[in-house]
């Protein structure tokens, strides 16, 4: 006996997510003073199968900058950034 893979489903109309090898893209910004602490955050994503196109910024200029270079699909911040953490990111998000 055969099995037939039964295929995917097209994604609803307007939905920005793009398929590349199985893998969901994701554009993710990170508001974090610690490489590590961003590393083990894009690692699990992609762990999670998420093809991941990421940016760690650590100040409000930078974070403006990188807002205005392209759409995100995710903004990450850690709560604790000296000078900067997730309150005044999401003064500047918004």
């Amino acid at each position: 006996m055969t099995r037939e893979k039964t295929p995917r489903p097209e994604p609803p109309a307007g939905n920005e997510t793009r398929m590349t090898s199985d893998r969901a893209a994701l554009r993710v910004l990170l508001v974090e003073d610690s490489a590590d602490d961003a590393d083990l955050l894009i690692r699990e994503l992609k762990r999670s199968r998420y093809d991941v196109t990421w940016l760690r910024v650590e100040s409000g200029p930078a974070m403006r900058a990188a807002l205005e270079s392209q759409t995100w699909d995710l903004v990450v911040a850690d709560y604790h950034v000296p000078d900067f953490g997730a309150p005044a990111a999401l003064d500047v998000l918004q």
